[in-house]
Protein backbone atom coordinates (compact mmCIF):
# COMPACT_ATOMS: atom_id res chain seq x y z
CA UNK A 1 0.00 0.00 0.00
CA UNK A 2 2.68 2.22 0.60
CA UNK A 3 4.42 1.36 -2.34
CA UNK A 4 1.45 2.55 -4.39
CA UNK A 5 0.82 5.54 -2.29
CA UNK A 6 3.79 7.04 -2.80
CA UNK A 7 3.86 6.86 -6.55
CA UNK A 8 0.81 9.15 -6.03
CA UNK A 9 0.82 12.35 -8.74
CA UNK A 10 2.78 15.25 -7.18
CA UNK A 11 1.66 18.28 -6.84
CA UNK A 12 3.44 19.85 -9.72
CA UNK A 13 1.32 17.83 -12.38
CA UNK A 14 -1.76 18.92 -10.64
CA UNK A 15 -4.40 20.77 -13.48
CA UNK A 16 -6.89 23.37 -11.32
CA UNK A 17 -9.66 24.37 -12.65
CA UNK A 18 -11.04 27.80 -11.32
CA UNK A 19 -13.91 26.17 -9.26
CA UNK A 20 -10.87 24.00 -7.16
CA UNK A 21 -9.79 25.49 -4.31
CA UNK A 22 -7.07 23.28 -3.13
CA UNK A 23 -5.56 19.95 -3.70
CA UNK A 24 -4.49 17.19 -1.79
CA UNK A 25 -2.65 14.02 -2.40
CA UNK A 26 -4.75 12.28 0.05
CA UNK A 27 -8.44 13.29 1.50
CA UNK A 28 -9.64 10.63 4.81
CA UNK A 29 -13.44 12.00 4.99
CA UNK A 30 -14.50 11.05 8.41
CA UNK A 31 -12.39 11.70 11.64
CA UNK A 32 -13.39 8.69 13.33
CA UNK A 33 -10.92 6.29 15.10
CA UNK A 34 -10.78 4.49 11.81
CA UNK A 35 -9.88 7.65 9.73
CA UNK A 36 -7.59 9.45 12.49
CA UNK A 37 -5.67 6.21 12.95
CA UNK A 38 -5.21 5.99 8.90
CA UNK A 39 -4.32 9.80 8.65
CA UNK A 40 -1.72 9.16 11.99
CA UNK A 41 -0.18 6.10 10.03
CA UNK A 42 0.35 8.06 7.19
CA UNK A 43 1.41 11.17 8.47
CA UNK A 44 4.34 9.17 10.54
CA UNK A 45 4.99 7.10 7.37
CA UNK A 46 8.49 8.05 5.95
CA UNK A 47 7.43 7.39 2.37
CA UNK A 48 4.33 10.06 2.51
CA UNK A 49 6.19 12.71 3.90
CA UNK A 50 5.84 15.08 1.37
CA UNK A 51 2.08 14.13 0.72
CA UNK A 52 -0.42 16.36 1.63
CA UNK A 53 -3.49 15.00 3.48
CA UNK A 54 -6.64 16.28 4.41
CA UNK A 55 -8.79 14.34 7.60
CA UNK A 56 -12.43 16.34 7.22
CA UNK A 57 -15.20 15.51 10.28
CA UNK A 58 -18.09 17.29 10.68
CA UNK A 59 -18.11 16.76 14.58
CA UNK A 60 -15.05 18.97 17.11
CA UNK A 61 -12.09 16.60 17.97
CA UNK A 62 -10.85 16.76 21.88
CA UNK A 63 -9.52 14.26 24.31
CA UNK A 64 -10.75 13.44 27.75
CA UNK A 65 -9.06 14.51 30.65
CA UNK A 66 -9.60 12.54 33.96
CA UNK A 67 -12.28 14.62 35.10
CA UNK A 68 -13.99 14.13 31.83
CA UNK A 69 -17.50 12.05 32.24
CA UNK A 70 -17.12 8.63 30.89
CA UNK A 71 -18.11 7.78 27.51
CA UNK A 72 -21.15 5.76 26.54
CA UNK A 73 -19.42 4.42 23.47
CA UNK A 74 -16.20 2.31 24.09
CA UNK A 75 -14.24 -0.16 22.23
CA UNK A 76 -12.89 -3.53 22.89
CA UNK A 77 -9.02 -3.39 21.43
CA UNK A 78 -7.82 -6.12 20.95
CA UNK A 79 -3.78 -6.53 21.55
CA UNK A 80 -2.33 -6.01 17.54
CA UNK A 81 -4.58 -2.82 18.27
CA UNK A 82 -2.61 -1.85 21.10
CA UNK A 83 0.77 -2.56 18.94
CA UNK A 84 -0.88 -0.06 16.40
CA UNK A 85 -1.28 2.69 19.04
CA UNK A 86 1.96 2.09 20.50
CA UNK A 87 3.43 2.51 16.99
CA UNK A 88 1.90 5.91 16.77
CA UNK A 89 2.70 7.09 20.16
CA UNK A 90 -1.09 7.53 22.22
CA UNK A 91 -1.21 4.06 23.78
CA UNK A 92 0.52 5.39 27.23
CA UNK A 93 -1.87 8.53 26.85
CA UNK A 94 -4.32 6.38 26.70
CA UNK A 95 -3.59 4.35 30.07
CA UNK A 96 -2.63 7.39 31.74
CA UNK A 97 -6.42 8.45 31.43
CA UNK A 98 -7.98 5.20 31.98
CA UNK A 99 -8.15 2.20 30.48
CA UNK A 100 -9.61 -1.39 31.68
CA UNK A 101 -7.87 -5.13 31.09
CA UNK A 102 -10.39 -7.96 30.17
CA UNK A 103 -8.74 -11.34 30.99
CA UNK A 104 -11.57 -13.20 29.87
CA UNK A 105 -14.88 -12.55 27.91
CA UNK A 106 -17.93 -14.30 27.89
CA UNK A 107 -21.18 -13.47 25.87
CA UNK A 108 -24.58 -15.01 27.03
CA UNK A 109 -27.71 -15.33 25.29
CA UNK A 110 -30.93 -14.66 26.85
CA UNK A 111 -33.00 -17.54 24.63
CA UNK A 112 -31.16 -20.21 25.05
CA UNK A 113 -28.39 -21.94 27.39
CA UNK A 114 -25.63 -20.92 24.20
CA UNK A 115 -22.65 -18.68 25.20
CA UNK A 116 -19.10 -17.92 23.58
CA UNK A 117 -16.05 -17.34 25.90
CA UNK A 118 -12.81 -16.13 24.93
CA UNK A 119 -9.24 -15.75 27.12
CA UNK A 120 -5.80 -16.49 26.13
CA UNK A 121 -3.70 -19.66 26.73
CA UNK A 122 -1.56 -17.87 29.05
CA UNK A 123 -3.26 -16.34 32.05
CA UNK A 124 -0.90 -13.68 31.72
CA UNK A 125 -1.58 -11.77 28.33
CA UNK A 126 -5.38 -10.30 28.22
CA UNK A 127 -7.94 -10.66 25.93
CA UNK A 128 -8.30 -6.81 25.61
CA UNK A 129 -8.68 -3.58 26.60
CA UNK A 130 -11.86 -1.31 27.45
CA UNK A 131 -11.51 2.24 25.75
CA UNK A 132 -13.61 5.09 25.22
CA UNK A 133 -14.03 5.91 21.73
CA UNK A 134 -13.59 9.49 22.12
CA UNK A 135 -9.99 9.08 24.16
CA UNK A 136 -8.77 7.01 20.89
CA UNK A 137 -9.83 9.56 18.62
CA UNK A 138 -8.83 12.79 20.93
CA UNK A 139 -4.93 11.24 21.45
CA UNK A 140 -4.97 10.28 17.55
CA UNK A 141 -5.94 13.96 16.35
CA UNK A 142 -3.12 15.50 19.53
CA UNK A 143 -0.46 13.18 17.44
CA UNK A 144 -1.28 14.41 13.94
CA UNK A 145 -1.15 17.71 15.02
CA UNK A 146 2.09 17.25 17.54
CA UNK A 147 3.89 14.50 14.93
CA UNK A 148 2.54 15.02 11.52
CA UNK A 149 2.87 18.57 9.68
CA UNK A 150 1.91 17.19 6.17
CA UNK A 151 -1.57 16.06 7.69
CA UNK A 152 -4.53 19.19 8.60
CA UNK A 153 -7.39 18.59 10.24
CA UNK A 154 -11.00 20.05 8.98
CA UNK A 155 -13.41 19.74 11.57
CA UNK A 156 -17.34 21.01 11.75
CA UNK A 157 -17.17 20.09 7.82
CA UNK A 158 -19.88 18.66 5.79
CA UNK A 159 -18.95 17.17 2.24
CA UNK A 160 -22.13 17.62 0.10
CA UNK A 161 -20.62 15.16 -2.71
CA UNK A 162 -17.39 13.12 -3.73
CA UNK A 163 -16.81 12.36 -7.33
CA UNK A 164 -14.17 10.03 -8.62
CA UNK A 165 -12.56 11.11 -12.13
CA UNK A 166 -13.65 9.47 -15.27
CA UNK A 167 -9.79 9.02 -16.58
CA UNK A 168 -6.67 8.28 -14.68
CA UNK A 169 -5.18 11.80 -16.11
CA UNK A 170 -7.73 13.39 -13.34
CA UNK A 171 -8.49 13.55 -9.90
CA UNK A 172 -11.22 12.61 -7.65
CA UNK A 173 -13.18 16.29 -6.34
CA UNK A 174 -14.64 16.48 -2.81
CA UNK A 175 -17.17 19.46 -2.04
CA UNK A 176 -17.83 20.94 0.82
CA UNK A 177 -20.79 22.95 2.43
CA UNK A 178 -19.19 25.94 2.21
CA UNK A 179 -18.70 25.72 -1.14
CA UNK A 180 -15.46 24.91 -1.35
CA UNK A 181 -14.01 22.45 -3.65
CA UNK A 182 -11.18 20.18 -2.88
CA UNK A 183 -9.37 17.98 -5.42
CA UNK A 184 -7.32 14.84 -4.35
CA UNK A 185 -5.10 11.60 -5.72
CA UNK A 186 -6.62 9.45 -3.21
CA UNK A 187 -9.84 9.52 -1.41
CA UNK A 188 -10.52 7.14 2.05
CA UNK A 189 -13.93 7.19 2.92
CA UNK A 190 -13.68 6.12 6.58
CA UNK A 191 -17.35 7.98 7.84
CA UNK A 192 -18.52 5.03 9.50
CA UNK A 193 -21.59 1.91 9.18
CA UNK A 194 -23.69 4.22 7.31
CA UNK A 195 -21.04 5.84 5.14
CA UNK A 196 -22.05 9.08 2.71
CA UNK A 197 -18.68 8.57 1.06
CA UNK A 198 -20.27 5.14 -0.04
CA UNK A 199 -23.79 5.76 -1.39
CA UNK A 200 -22.03 9.56 -3.43
CA UNK A 201 -19.78 7.07 -5.07
CA UNK A 202 -22.85 4.21 -5.55
CA UNK A 203 -20.45 1.00 -3.86
CA UNK A 204 -22.98 -1.85 -3.55
CA UNK A 205 -23.49 -3.63 -0.37
CA UNK A 206 -25.17 -6.20 1.55
CA UNK A 207 -27.03 -5.59 4.92
CA UNK A 208 -29.79 -6.20 6.89
CA UNK A 209 -31.53 -5.51 10.26
CA UNK A 210 -31.54 -7.25 13.39
CA UNK A 211 -34.72 -5.79 14.68
CA UNK A 212 -32.69 -5.38 18.18
CA UNK A 213 -32.02 -2.55 20.32
CA UNK A 214 -29.50 -2.35 23.52
CA UNK A 215 -29.05 -0.03 26.41
CA UNK A 216 -25.62 1.57 27.09
CA UNK A 217 -24.64 3.11 30.56
CA UNK A 218 -21.80 3.77 32.51
CA UNK A 219 -22.40 1.83 36.30
CA UNK A 220 -20.57 2.49 39.30
CA UNK A 221 -19.80 -0.12 41.55
CA UNK A 222 -19.36 -0.03 45.16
Amino acid sequence: MVSMLSRIHPLTRCSYSSAVTSFYDIIIIGGGMVGNAMACSLGLSKHLKSKKILVLDSAEIRAPTKNSPYGYRVTAVAPHSVSLFQKLGIWNDLVDLRVKRVDRLQVLDSCSHSSIRFAQPDPCNEVAYMIENNAIIGFLSNSIKTSCPNVTIRTKVKVLDCRTPSGLDEFATVTLDDGTKLQASLVIGADGARSMVRDMLDFKYTSWGYGQSAVVANLRVQ
